[in-house]
């Protein structure tokens, strides 16, 4: 009698198997922002605005997502701002010279 191969009964377990479960992705998070928009993870639920002072601009951002988040204002021509962790409903702000310097968009940090 020829021995009996394990090898079939190992590759059927292989393949019914379920995947293991991994968290759910955070609904808050924001997606991918290809390089045409300044790349990084823009969080969806951060909202920023910027205004234009005579020497200086000066960004806001504000956490409308139910949880904490890091964020950092992104800024054309020059570093990005400082990350911020902030707690839902709370603001952070960035400025830098006005010249050359550009408000960007908020991304995840």
């Amino acid at each position: 009698m020829r021995p009996r191969s394990f090898l079939p009964l190992l590759l059927t377990a292989a393949v019914l198997t379920p995947a293991p479960a991994h968290a759910a992705p955070d609904p808050d998070d924001g997606r991918y922002v290809g390089p045409g928009e300044g790349g990084g993870v823009r969080i969806v639920c951060v909202v920023g605005w910027s205004k234009e002072y005579t020497w200086t601009e000066k960004a806001w951002m504000r956490n409308d997502c139910t949880r904490t988040k890091k964020a950092r204002v992104r800024w054309a021509w020059g570093l990005d701002g400082a990350c911020h962790t902030l707690k839902p409903g709370r603001t952070a702000s960035s400025t830098v010279p006005s010249w050359p310097r550009e408000y960007d968009g908020i991304i995840a940090c």
